[in-house]
């Protein structure tokens, strides 16, 4: 079953019909998603660390759109919030390798050139 951690903690039973749909269909990819991730998996060797990070946050999302004053990132914060998050995110993909015997990251981001 899906798990809707974001949800899960707000209220009980959270995981509505329509959502389950669509949680319960990405866990079912279409056979081309499927034959691309076993590609990948045989190109990179099977020895890695998939991370997917989420950068949008509400309060970036509240900045960003210039809404909310009061749940937005402080300006200072503005300044250097992605590369906070991204040694974050190297500091548990490396704690994680320590761990394991896997010895690559790959790394999926909705950031990209220009952010």
């Amino acid at each position: 079953g899906a798990e809707n951690m974001c949800w899960k903690f707000k209220e009980v039973n959270s995981i509505h019909d329509w959502r389950k749909k669509v949680y319960e269909s990405l866990d079912k990819p279409a056979e081309h998603v499927r034959k691309y991730a076993l590609d990948m998996i045989k190109h990179q060797g099977g020895n890695f660390l998939i991370a997917q990070w989420r950068s949008m946050t509400n309060p970036l999302m509240y900045t960003l759109q210039g809404v909310s004053p009061q749940q937005q990132l402080p300006l200072e914060e503005q300044k250097h919030h992605h590369q906070d998050c991204a040694k974050q995110v190297f500091s548990a993909a490396e704690h994680v390798l320590q761990k394991t015997n896997l010895s690559r990251v790959i790394v999926f981001s909705d950031i990209h050139i220009g952010c």
